[in-house]
């Protein structure tokens, strides 16, 4: 879960007194991918030195996940570093690959990261929304790579994920500590992260947006709309600081230029599969099952191989009583499902359908 977020209202800012300065990094960035004593244990009870780089990942895969002795679990909350994560057995995506990446490089694999730019989903709280991303890490075998990707329950098909270097990374680290500050209502201790991440790393777009949710938050527009410019000139396909742009013209009253970038703004989105994805869940939940399944369609016309949308619009289909569009939907999501355990579970469920089951 990488975060990246959009303000849906303005609090009043804390008085000018409390926004002087920002308050001290978190975490010292040595301890991001540190090693605990624990984790070094674990290693070597669990992992040979030496031998064939494919058989140290496999053991440590195996010894992960596979016999189930650490007992961890997938989690939204809070991120933390790959020490912190090894001890709560638990973690988001970010939390995940900082910790296999850390064991891994222990036991010499060659680990890198790739950051996954697609919206996988959405999370409201309070006056922020978060838009999540996603992020894995890959293990070089050879001349081959093996994915690691600790996103549960998802097709892991993704449209073009880039490259990224540790710097990166660590950078998404503090903008993450930063964003969860900001939904959590506290843009004061969000600022020191969200400035250590672009000193990490100052051409990363996503940090510069939360910065500039930062200092709208605490009163400092002109601030806010400089670090909404600089993430847009870094990263012109995302329309999330154009959108918090828009919103800070809006609240100051300049409204020909709110209204000229919520025109840009919805030009982007209109473009991304997943912002009809996202109307189609709203849809969906406000019992507009017809409107659900328009949305869901424009999704698919502009990412007609993603298995994810033509699941969803089977269930769909299901739901409107169309069952010969659903199993044919279901179908096509089979046909372009890359992911084992996904392959599976969709043969199950139309299994289940042709046999008369509910699913």
């Amino acid at each position: 879960m990488l975060l990246i977020v959009s303000l849906t209202a303005v609090a009043a800012p804390p008085p000018a007194a409390a926004a002087q300065a920002s308050a001290a990094v978190t975490i010292p960035r040595g301890e991001v991918l540190r090693l605990s004593p624990e984790m070094t244990a674990f290693l070597a009870e669990n992992v040979a030195d030496g031998g064939p780089a494919d058989a140290r990942l496999h053991s440590l895969m195996d010894a992960l996940f596979e016999r189930g002795e650490l007992g961890v679990s997938y989690s939204n909350e809070r991120t933390t570093t790959a020490a912190r994560t090894f001890e709560l057995r638990s973690g988001n995506c970010l939390s995940f690959t900082l910790m296999f990446a850390a064991l891994a490089r222990h036991v010499g694999l060659e680990v890198r990261f790739r950051e996954v730019g697609e919206v996988l989903s959405w999370d409201q709280r309070g006056a922020v929304l978060l838009n999540n991303k996603h992020l894995y890490a890959e293990v070089a075998i050879g001349r081959g790579v093996v994915a690691v990707d600790f996103i549960p329950g998802a097709d892991k098909r993704y449209r073009q994920p880039s490259l990224v270097d540790e710097d990166r990374v660590i950078a998404h680290f503090y903008s993450n500590l930063g964003a969860e500050s900001l939904a959590a209502g506290a843009p004061q201790r969000a600022l020191a992260d969200l400035e250590q991440a672009i000193a990490i790393d100052e051409t990363f777009g996503w940090a510069w947006s939360n910065l500039g949710v930062a200092y709208r938050l605490l009163g400092r527009p002109e601030e806010a709309e400089q670090a909404y410019l600089e993430a847009y000139r870094l990263d012109p396909t995302d329309a999330t600081p154009l959108s918090n742009l828009a919103s800070l013209y809006a609240g100051q009253g300049r409204e020909r230029k709110a209204a000229r970038l919520e025109r840009r703004v919805d030009r982007h989105r209109r473009r991304n599969p997943f912002y009809h994805h996202r109307l189609s869940l709203q849809a969906s939940a406000a019992g507009k099952t017809k409107e659900a399944i328009g949305h869901m369609r424009r999704a698919i016309r502009r990412a007609p191989d993603d298995p994810r949308f033509r699941s969803r619009l089977a269930e769909l289909y299901r739901s409107d009583g169309r069952r010969e569009k659903a199993e044919r939907s279901l179908e096509l999501a089979l046909l372009y499902s890359s992911d084992p355990e996904a392959k599976e579970r969709l043969e199950r469920l139309l299994a289940q359908w042709r046999s008369g089951g509910e699913g």
